[in-house]
């Protein structure tokens, strides 16, 4: 059974609070940029003041969306994780499976006393299925369901 995640795309979901915290950066530096100007006006601390508390409330959004992405791909992670042990026997720890899920490959006691083999494990696209990962065990090829 092959396994849906998002693969290289796993940092867009990184996206938006990007977008929250550019805003907030743009309202930060602006009494900055023009400072000159704003020392004419005579609203010119009012904007200053205005400026710097829509950047505040700007990194807000932000910083929920970040969380809001961290909580995906922590979901991910738990569904790949199952996804291997209920399909394929593999057993592994927190720490391989994030390694297979940024591209590595993970060896060791876990992986040889689940396929039987010390051969380097990869989770490989599937050909024609954008998003969709088997894991494949190096000079052997794809483990087989259990």
């Amino acid at each position: 059974m092959p396994i849906p995640f998002f693969g290289p795309a796993q940092d867009d979901v990184f996206i938006p609070a990007l977008a929250w915290f550019l805003v907030a950066a743009a309202f930060a530096t602006a009494p900055v940029i023009f400072a000159p100007v704003l020392a004419r006006q005579r609203r010119g601390r009012a904007l200053t003041v205005l400026s710097v508390v829509v950047a505040a409330a700007a990194v807000v959004p932000g910083v929920l969306q970040a969380g809001h992405g961290f909580a995906v791909l922590s979901g991910q992670h738990a569904e790949v994780r199952s996804a291997l042990a209920t399909h394929y026997g593999l057993s592994l720890t927190d720490a391989h499976v994030s390694s297979l899920l940024e591209g590595g490959k993970v060896k060791g006691p876990d992986v040889t006393a689940s396929t039987g083999s010390d051969h380097l494990v990869t989770l490989d696209p599937v050909p024609g299925q954008p998003g969709v990962y088997r894991p494949v065990q190096a000079t052997v090829g794809p483990l087989p369901e259990h």
